[in-house]
């Protein structure tokens, strides 16, 4: 039983929940309302057009049917601690045990620079870890088959309406489990099988559902473009920009331990079978693919880093063959496990700063900005970008991810500069980049520009236009 199992091994249990809480404490520290956060506070949760109607039903249950709540910092401390809980399922049901091996998993399972950004929405980082440990827990009744079948379906189902991405932890899981358990390539392929199979009928299930329900938003796949092949191509060259980006700085020594884990494990496996080598390697590949290719297939992707929430499982792959090839090289082990969580809270502490920087910079421009609101205007438009602190400057050139997980609201093209204003001022209404664009169009050569110390405005008819860039009719 898991509660046996964690009486047992509960000095491990205390140091990876530890280990969670100090990783989460610069993202509290921050105090940043993140990206979604600005929406979800102006337009309630508006999770169910995503699908994710059981997240709604979450926070319902949560504020006791009184709507949005910001119970930060609890959410994010609680979704910390479950995403290191999630390191407990995982050596529970692949029966690992002893304190130092729990936490290398679970170093393993935190060390991924992709984690921060899940961890660092107030509203969403909760369901988004529920929904990746729902996700695994399934294999904790895999030697009981019917009752593996049932309790897969139904989580698959949940975490599908908590938040998509989350369900490719439940095919990552199935190789590690299979790899991990199994001696005979037979053994492999039934428990792949049997994966596939459950995983297939609960994404069927998913997607009949939704369309009875009128649909998903940005649920279309690639081949229903005009170009299906550039566009699968755009896809996936974007996503592993993403995990090209998270391998710099400290963030290598992690890659780089991770390497030499598995490695070591394939050189060791190579003297007793060859054939188990290529099973690892071709694992470890295809856990890769999984943590992006779920978004990767859609026509009108995010590509934010909140997505590749199953990365965790490639660092964790290569420790848990460390584990299983190695049971006796403890202190090794523990220098691994060391270096990892080091190495990620100084990651952690890096973005967070940054993080907080930005938001510091945001606010002396959006005070900049309401100097220039008076009379009727209602609407704001933006040309360009607004410059970056020095802060964010020189971290960015070390650690290219921090700009994907670091936003800049106020840019062209984004959308999220109208929900930051709106939440900040209800003077704002919002408008959509095609109402935007069409103000450009209309006001240009209309109006006179003014010079002001951080950006260049003018009004036209009832919107503030500002210039970041110089350039007033591109």
């Amino acid at each position: 039983m898991l509660n046996n199992y964690i009486i047992k091994e509960k000095k491990a249990v205390f140091i990876c929940l530890t280990i969670c809480l100090l990783l989460i404490i610069p993202i509290i520290l921050s105090g940043s309302i993140y990206i979604d956060d600005n929406t979800r506070v102006i337009r309630h949760f508006n999770w169910t057009g995503d699908g994710r109607f059981l997240a709604n039903y979450f926070f319902e249950i949560l504020s006791l049917g009184n709507g949005v709540l910001d119970y930060y910092p609890w959410t994010n401390i609680l979704s910390s601690l479950i995403i290191g809980f999630s390191s407990i399922i995982i050596a529970y049901s692949l029966n690992i045990k002893g304190t130092t091996n729990i936490i290398l998993i679970c170093s393993g399972m935190m060390s991924s620079p992709f984690i921060l950004s899940n961890l660092s929405y107030r509203f969403d980082s909760i369901i988004m870890a529920i929904s990746f440990t729902v996700a695994i827990i399934p294999f904790i009744f895999y030697s009981n088959i019917k009752k593996f079948f049932i309790v897969s379906y139904c989580c698959l189902l949940i975490s599908s309406y908590l938040y998509q991405p989350s369900v490719s932890a439940f095919v990552c899981m199935a190789i590690v489990y299979s790899t991990y358990l199994m001696n005979s390539i037979k053994c492999i392929l039934k428990t792949l099988s049997l994966s596939a199979i459950v995983f297939s009928l609960s994404i069927i299930t998913f997607f009949i559902i939704n369309n009875i329900n009128g649909g998903v938003d940005r649920s279309e796949l690639f081949f229903h473009s005009d170009n299906p092949i550039g566009i699968l191509e755009y896809n996936l060259n974007r996503s592993a920009q993403l995990i090209f980006w998270s391998s710099n700085g400290i963030t290598k020594i992690i890659y780089l331990i991770a390497s030499i884990a598995f490695i070591s494990s394939c050189i060791k496996t190579a003297i007793k079978s060859l054939s188990f080598v290529f099973i690892y390697i071709f694992s470890l590949f295809s856990i890769i693919i999984l943590s992006f290719i779920l978004n990767s297939v859609l026509l009108s992707p995010w590509f934010t880093s909140r997505t590749m929430i199953c990365f965790p499982f490639v660092v964790t792959y290569c420790f848990l063959l460390f584990i299983k090839n190695f049971n006796l090289s403890i202190k090794l082990k523990n220098i691994f496990s060391t270096i990892t969580v080091f190495c990620s809270l100084i990651f952690c502490s890096i973005y967070a700063n940054a993080l907080s920087s930005q938001d510091s910079l945001n606010r002396v421009y959006f005070s900049k900005i309401m100097s220039k609101v008076d009379g009727d205007i209602k609407k704001l438009a933006v040309y360009g970008e607004q410059p970056r602190p020095r802060e964010f400057v020189r971290a960015n050139s070390v650690y290219p991810l921090l700009d994907n997980i670091v936003p800049n609201y106020m840019k062209r093209g984004s959308g999220w500069a109208q929900v930051y204003l709106h939440r900040n001022s209800s003077r704002f209404r919002m408008i959509t980049m095609q109402e935007q664009e069409q103000i450009f169009k209309e006001s240009c050569g209309n109006g006179v520009w003014n010079n002001g110390e951080l950006f260049d405005y003018k009004v036209f008819k009832n919107v503030l236009i500002i210039s970041f860039s110089g350039q007033f009719c591109k």
